[in-house]
């Protein structure tokens, strides 16, 4: 993790990852681009049991190793999956109605994607309660305190725009 996800840290939203998906195994990040979701992501990782992977869409690489192979992945009920960059397979919206009905399930999956009208459909289109949102936005004036609070009005709350070393920057 870079220095700039650790300047603000998101502490209430690492927390509602966690409660989440506690109660259901799939919990999807939409937000804008440079957020955050991908930082919060890497935090909630380490407190998964078992197996973890993670692919970035937005890489050809990471978007071949996953291909249709999701359910696969997840058929076993071991292994835990952060897919970043979800909007550009939006279908796997398809697989989470599986593996929420298999009873004391070790998997989870946490796509992180940009608040795309498609994205957003292919969510609501899931069946209820099998998929939590929980919306990433950036920093607030909570986050970042009271003392801050000017920077984050002339800079706005992006990871990068907020912390720059100058306002040019």
């Amino acid at each position: 993790m870079n220095d700039i996800q650790h300047l603000v840290a998101k502490p209430d939203l690492l927390t509602a990852v966690s409660t989440e998906l506690s109660e259901v195994p799939v919990v999807a990040l939409p937000g804008a681009l440079q957020v955050g979701k991908t930082a919060l992501a890497r935090q909630s990782v380490p407190t998964w049991t078992g197996p973890s992977a993670t692919f970035a869409l937005e890489v050809a690489a990471g978007s071949q190793a996953l291909g249709t192979s999701v359910g696969l992945l997840l058929r076993d009920g071991d292994r835990s999956l952060v897919i970043d960059g979800v909007q550009r397979m939006p279908e796997l919206f398809e697989v989470p109605p599986p593996i929420s009905d298999v009873p004391k399930r070790k998997t989870v999956l946490l796509p992180l994607g940009s608040a795309s009208v498609d994205l957003v459909k292919s969510i609501s289109e899931t069946p209820a309660g099998r998929i939590r949102l929980i919306d990433v936005n950036g920093f607030s004036r909570s986050e970042v305190g009271q003392q801050d609070r000017g920077r984050l009005w002339l800079r706005g709350g992006f990871p990068r725009a907020y912390p720059a070393p100058s306002a040019k920057a």
